[in-house]
């Protein structure tokens, strides 16, 4: 049985780690209801979405363990949408913990949104070079 929020809200992001070796690369699947993005010093929504789907790469002492090839090799770690919900809903996190006064502080920055949002170049599909077609929302 299905929950109805899940099936309403409900995406799947993907955790991947690719390897810079022919070495099998690393999915791992994730149920997901809201996306939350950072908006510090990001100009727009997209470049939020852009931020979230970045690779971090992973080298040197903190190189990714390949148990296919029994050693650490250079990947790059990244997160993109496996799957998105039929209602897609965005998080800003406005809010940061001020080390300086030790509390809550509220961000000021700008952060531009369209009216139509395009989610496909953030898909995993679409991230590995695929041709993806339009994932298009209405913000509201």
């Amino acid at each position: 049985r299905k929950c109805f929020l899940r099936g309403l809200f409900g995406g799947k992001l993907c955790t991947e780690i690719i390897p810079k070796t022919p070495v099998a690369r690393s999915e791992r699947y994730e149920d997901f209801l809201v996306l939350s993005l950072q908006v510090k010093g990001k100009a727009s929504v997209q470049a939020s979405l852009a931020a979230f789907v970045e690779g971090e790469t992973l080298e040197g002492d903190n190189a990714y363990y390949s148990e296919e090839a029994g050693c650490k090799v250079d990947a790059v770690k990244r997160t993109s949408i496996g799957s998105l919900p039929e209602t897609l809903v965005l998080v800003l996190k406005r809010f940061e913990f001020d080390l300086d006064v030790m509390q809550k502080v509220k961000l000021n920055d700008f952060c531009e949104f369209p009216m139509r949002l395009d989610m496909a170049p953030y898909t995993t599909e679409a991230l590995d070079g695929a041709n993806s077609e339009e994932q298009e929302y209405d913000l509201t």
